[in-house]
């Protein structure tokens, strides 16, 4: 989960220091580099004091489509009507919550929750089963079971992770593959990218 995290968000970066080599036309030597980072912005003061810090030496219309994927922006379609989002709910802001959790503060921890259980057995009379529906830890408890002729018992889980600021769990099932990446790669890029760069800077 944390690779995952690592890679999308250093993905975006790759990206700011590839487009900052061909706005110089040459490749930068390592230096002149270091300032250089992708802007997640929570609004739009937050992003202009980013932007003088991370995308100096940008062309103007790159600054202004890196602008315009910023999370107080990107909006979710419900019913074919664009409706705001919470932002806690935006990908590049949960992206950028999960890697800085992970980099600067706690590992992110995965949570538990059974989503399926079932009891095989020889016994006349049906189980009683009592199933904890909430998330577990390691050591928790996920069912009680009275029967007297069990022969298996089958649990699988769902993974999910703690959002870093809210708590609430993001399931795990789409959240890297169908959300995180997605949003990086079908949204973020291509909106900032501009066609006329060469493909070894797009597969970067």
């Amino acid at each position: 989960m944390g690779e995952g995290v690592h890679q999308l968000r250093a993905a975006l970066d790759n990206l700011i220091v590839a487009l900052a080599d061909q706005a110089a036309g040459v490749t930068l030597p390592p230096e002149k580099v270091t300032s250089f980072q992708f802007p997640i912005a929570d609004t739009p003061e937050k992003f202009d004091a980013q932007a003088k810090r991370h995308l100096t030496g940008l062309p103007e219309d790159v600054v202004r489509r890196i602008e315009e994927v910023q999370p107080y922006h990107l909006l979710d379609y419900v019913f074919g009507d664009p409706q705001p989002i919470h932002l806690n709910d935006e990908n590049l802001h949960r992206l950028r919550e999960l890697s800085n959790h992970d980099k600067h503060r706690r590992i992110n921890v995965l949570l538990h929750r059974a989503d399926h259980f079932a009891v095989h057995h020889s016994s006349a009379v049906p189980p009683t089963m009592e199933l904890n529906t909430g998330y577990v830890h390691d050591g928790d408890v996920v069912a009680t079971v009275e029967t007297r002729k069990a022969e298996r018992i089958d649990v699988t889980t769902e993974l999910a992770v703690a959002h870093p600021t809210t708590g609430r769990p993001l399931r795990l099932q789409g959240l890297l593959s169908g959300l995180l990446l997605g949003t990086v790669e079908t949204v973020v890029i291509p909106h900032v990218i501009d066609t006329s760069l060469t493909s070894s800077v797009t597969r970067s």
